[in-house]
C-alpha cells in the first residue's frame, strides 16, 4: 500500500477536535420533580451543566469519527500495489556480449554454477513465464555487431521461450546502443510498450545508452554479479627472432592485473602443440598496473601461446594470446635463362628465391628436384633439355614458359592492333595491359592443358591451365620483344604468376576480432577453403562445440577474398583445396574476442535510465535501475483506493442518518 499526498496527514487534526467538541458538550443531570415552575430558575442557570466530562461511548461520534477519518485518507490518495502481466509491446534487449560468458553467483555471492547469459536467459525465461499477459506481444532483440531480432510481435510464449533458449554469447563487437535504440524504434507507433535490457553490472554501453532521446520507458534487469571482481590477463604477447643467437626466438608477455591487491601473475609459454610449458614469464604486478616480461631461448616453432598459469575467475577469453612467428620460409624457383635481369629483379621481390641455370652448363640433379618448387623458362626451347635429368625435372614441377621463337610446327606473327582483351583469372587480376607494346607472338595451335587469358590484337598472348595437376603458365612472346618489364604492371604480374604458380611464400594469417571480415590472399588454384578449429580459447570449448563453423564461401570455383572471422575464440587453420580437393595451402589465424570486454568491471557504468512512465505518473511501478534481483522485475499496477473510501463513506452517512431519524444521538 502506498499514499501518494502524506501532506492531507494534517487533517488528521480533525479527529480529535471531534471528540474535543463531545467532551465540552454541556450534559444535564435527570431529575424527577412534582413541578418544571420550581424549577424554571434553575434550569433558566443550567446549574447542572458539566463543560468537561468523560468520553461515554456514543454511536454518533464513532459513526462522525469514521466520516472523518475516510475523508482523510480520501485526501491522502491511497492505493497499493499488485502484480499484473504486463499489457502491449514489451521490446526484450538481452545482452550477449563476451563479458557475459564470465560466472555468475548466487544470492549467498557464491558461484551459481552458470555463466551469466545462462542466468540472464533464465530471468527472461521467468518473466515471459509469470508476466506475459494474454494481450501482450513480445520482441527480443539481442545484442552484437549490428542488432538482430530473435522475435517480432510473438503471443506464442513456446516459440520467445525457445527463441531465448538459442541463444548464444557473441565475442565480437557488441553496440548495446544501437539494440536500445532499435528496441524504442518499435515502440514508436505504440501506445502502451516498454523496453527491459537484461543484462550484468558490466554493460559496456550503460553510458551512452543514457543519452539517446528514448520515447519509451526502459527498465535494467540486472541478472546476478560475477562471482569475483578479482581478474588477470595476457595484455600483450610478441615474438620475434633472437639476434644474439640463431635458431631461437625471444618472447615479450605483458601481464596485466585488474584486481584491487598486488598480485604476482604467472603465464605459462606452449609452442606448436606441446602440452607442457616451455618457459614461464612471473611478474608481480599492481592493482590496475601492467608488467612485461621478455623470455629468451624459446625453439623455433610455427605458433606460440601465452597462457595464464591460474584461470581469471571473472573473464576467461582474455587469459591466452597465440602469436606467429615471422614467416622465413621461401619458395625457390629455377630460372632457366641465358640472361634477364628484369625478371630475376622481379622474382625477389616476388619473394622467390631463384636459382640461375644456363642449359648449357646446367644439368640437374637430385637436389635440384628436392629444393626447387618451380620452373621458369625464359626463352629456352625443348631441344636444349633433352636430357634424362631434365625430362623428370619438367613432368615434376609446375612450368612458366616464355617463347623466344617459334617451334616447329608454329609461326611467329605481328599483332595487328593494340587491342587488349583480358579474362578474369588469378594472374590478370588489377592488370590492364594498357599501352603494352609486343613486337611478335608465337602462336601455339597446340595447348590443350589451359585457355587464353590475354589476347593481344586478336592473337592469344597469355596462356594458363593445369596439366597433370601442375599449374602451367605460358607467355607467347619473349620480354625482349616488349616493354612489358619497363611497364609498372610487371612487378605485379610476376607476383600475381608467382601465387598462380604456387611458389610465394605466405606468412599467417595474424589475428582478427569474432566475426570480423578479413580479406584473405587465396592462392590461385584454390577452388575451395574451409576452417578448421585447432584450440579453442580458455573456457570457450563448450561455444564452439555448439556453434557450427561457417566456412568461405566460394563461388564457381573462385574463393571470394572478403571472409567472416569465425565467431569463438581460439586458434584456426584455413585450408586451401584445388578443384580436385587436393590441398593446396594452410595457414592459422587466432581469433580474440572483442577486446573491450577485456577491460576490469566498473560500478560507475551501470545503467541509471530514468523511467517515463513513474515520472510522468502513469501508474507503473518499476524495479531501480541496476537492481541485481532479477526476480524483481515483477511488473506492478496501482490501484486506487479512493472509490472503495467513497462507498464506505456513503454508508456511514446512510448510518448516521438512521441514528438521527431514531433519536438515538447519545
Amino acid at each position: 500500500m502506498f499514499f501518494q499526498s502524506l501532506g492531507s496527514l494534517w487533517f488528521a487534526l480533525s479527529l480529535p477536535a471531534i471528540a474535543l467538541l463531545y467532551m465540552l458538550k454541556r450534559t444535564y443531570i435527570d431529575t424527577p420533580i412534582s413541578s418544571h415552575l420550581l424549577w424554571n430558575r434553575v434550569l433558566k442557570e443550567q446549574e447542572a451543566n458539566r463543560p468537561w466530562q468523560k468520553l461515554r461511548r456514543s454511536l454518533l461520534l464513532l459513526l462522525q469519527l469514521a466520516a472523518a477519518l475516510l475523508l482523510v485518507l480520501a485526501l491522502m490518495e491511497p492505493g497499493w500495489w499488485r502484480s499484473a502481466a504486463a499489457e502491449g509491446h514489451v521490446v526484450l534487449v538481452i545482452d550477449r556480449s563476451a563479458s557475459m560468458t564470465g560466472p555468475a553467483s548466487g544470492q549467498d555471492g557464491k558461484p551459481s554454477g552458470e555463466t551469466k547469459l545462462e542466468a540472464a536467459k533464465s530471468s527472461a525465461l521467468q518473466w515471459v513465464d509469470e508476466q506475459m499477459g494474454s494481450r501482450t506481444t513480445v520482441s527480443i532483440i539481442t545484442t552484437g555487431s549490428e542488432p538482430s531480432i530473435a522475435a517480432l510481435r510473438e503471443r506464442d510464449k513456446s516459440k520467445l521461450e525457445q527463441a531465448i533458449g538459442d541463444l548464444q554469447p557473441a565475442f565480437g563487437e557488441s553496440d548495446g546502443t544501437a539494440a536500445v535504440s532499435l528496441a524504442d524504434a518499435l515502440l514508436r507507433e505504440e501506445k502502451e510498450g516498454s523496453v527491459i535490457v537484461v543484462t550484468d553490472r558490466d554493460w559496456s554501453d550503460a553510458a551512452s545508452a543514457e543519452q539517446l532521446k528514448l520515447q519509451s520507458p526502459i527498465t535494467m534487469m540486472a541478472i546476478a554479479d560475477a562471482v569475483s571482481t578479482e581478474g588477470a590477463a595476457v595484455a600483450a604477447f610478441g615474438v620475434k627472432s633472437d639476434p644474439a643467437k640463431s635458431g631461437t626466438q625471444i618472447a615479450v608477455v605483458t601481464l596485466r592485473n585488474d584486481g584491487k591487491k598486488p598480485a604476482v601473475l604467472g603465464a605459462d609459454i606452449y609452442a606448436d602443440d606441446s602440452k607442457k610449458p616451455i618457459a614461464t614469464a612471473t611478474a608481480n604486478v599492481q592493482p590496475g598496473e601492467w608488467e612485461s616480461v621478455t623470455v629468451p631461448g624459446l625453439p623455433e616453432a610455427d605458433v606460440y601461446k601465452a597462457q595464464m598459469s591460474k584461470p581469471d575467475e571473472r573473464y576467461t577469453a582474455d587469459d591466452a594470446l597465440f602469436r606467429f612467428p615471422a614467416s622465413t620460409e621461401q619458395k625457390q624457383a629455377l630460372l632457366v635463362t641465358r640472361g634477364n635481369l628484369f625478371l630475376d629483379k622481379a622474382l625477389q621481390l616476388a619473394g622467390i628465391k631463384t636459382v640461375i641455370a644456363n642449359p648449357e652448363t646446367y644439368e640437374p640433379g637430385e637436389k635440384a628436384a628436392q629444393t626447387v618448387d618451380w620452373i621458369v623458362l625464359d626463352g629456352i626451347q625443348d631441344e636444349e633439355l633433352k636430357s634424362k635429368a631434365w625430362q623428370q625435372l619438367l613432368a615434376a614441377k609446375p612450368i612458366w614458359r616464355f617463347i623466344a621463337q617459334a617451334p616447329v610446327g608454329s609461326e611467329s606473327v605481328q599483332p595487328k592492333n593494340g587491342s587488349i582483351q583480358i579474362v578474369e583469372h588469378p594472374v590478370t587480376r588489377y592488370l590492364s595491359f594498357e599501352d603494352i607494346h609486343i613486337a611478335k607472338l608465337v602462336q601455339q595451335p597446340n595447348v590443350t592443358w589451359g585457355e587464353a587469358i590475354v589476347t593481344f590484337g586478336g592473337i592469344p598472348a597469355v596462356y594458363a591451365g593445369q596439366e597433370g595437376g601442375r599449374p602451367m603458365l605460358l607467355f607467347a612472346f619473349d620480354l625482349h620483344d616488349s616493354d612489358l618489364p619497363l611497364r609498372p604492371e610487371f612487378p605485379v604480374l610476376v607476383v600475381q604468376a608467382a601465387d598462380w604458380m604456387g611458389g610465394s611464400a605466405k606468412s599467417q594469417l595474424g589475428e582478427a576480432v569474432s566475426g570480423s571480415q578479413i580479406d584473405i590472399d587465396f592462392s590461385p588454384n584454390a577452388a575451395s577453403a574451409s576452417w578448421e578449429l585447432i584450440e579453442s580459447a580458455p573456457g570457450m570449448k563448450r561455444y564452439a562445440e555448439a556453434s557450427p563453423l561457417k566456412q568461405p564461401e566460394a563461388n564457381g570455383g573462385i574463393v571470394s577474398p572478403n571472409q567472416t572471422v569465425p565467431d569463438v575464440p581460439g586458434l584456426y587453420r584455413l585450408k586451401e583445396q584445388d578443384a580436385k580437393g587436393a590441398l593446396v595451402s594452410e595457414r592459422m589465424l587466432h581469433v580474440t574476442a572483442d577486446p573491450r570486454e577485456f577491460a576490469s568491471a566498473d560500478s560507475s557504468r551501470l545503467l541509471t535510465l530514468k523511467q517515463a512512465s513513474a515520472a510522468d505518473g502513469a501508474g507503473s511501478k518499476q524495479p531501480l535501475a541496476g537492481s541485481s534481483d532479477a526476480a524483481g522485475m515483477d511488473r506492478q499496477t496501482a490501484d486506487s483506493l479512493i472509490r472503495w473510501i467513497a462507498l464506505l463513506l456513503l454508508a456511514i452517512i446512510a448510518l448516521e442518518w438512521g441514528v438521527y431519524r431514531r433519536g438515538r444521538a447519545i
